[in-house]
């Protein structure tokens, strides 16, 4: 089967047995799962979701990405817990309608 991407890039693949997909690449050697494995120490899963999506998207970056590298996320930000102890001087707890649930029981 043959792929062309928007880039102009032709990806070939052919489907073996038992559903294996092997990959020819631009330089002419051939790619399978067992050959990701092997390489990047990865789980045959993993180097299958890599292997479909280099189908996909013609990416070889993501397809030979080291294990584990994670992404780099934006840092959250911290939210701040109001503090919820007495301060004196405060009167937010007379507006607490459990703070005069407590104050009708004692």
């Amino acid at each position: 089967m043959k792929k062309t991407l928007d880039t102009g890039v032709v990806i070939e693949w052919v489907v073996a047995a038992h559903g294996r997909k092997i990959v020819t690449m631009p330089d002419g050697s051939e790619l399978t799962t067992d050959i990701i494995c092997e390489k990047l120490n990865l789980n045959k899963g993993t180097a299958a979701y890599r292997l479909n999506n280099y189908i996909e998207n013609g990416d070889l970056e993501q397809l030979w990405q080291p294990k584990c590298e994670k992404k780099n996320y934006r840092k959250r930000v911290e939210v701040k817990v109001p503090p919820t102890h007495y301060v004196e001087g405060d009167i937010k707890h007379f507006y607490d309608p459990n703070w005069k649930l407590l104050m009708q029981n004692i």
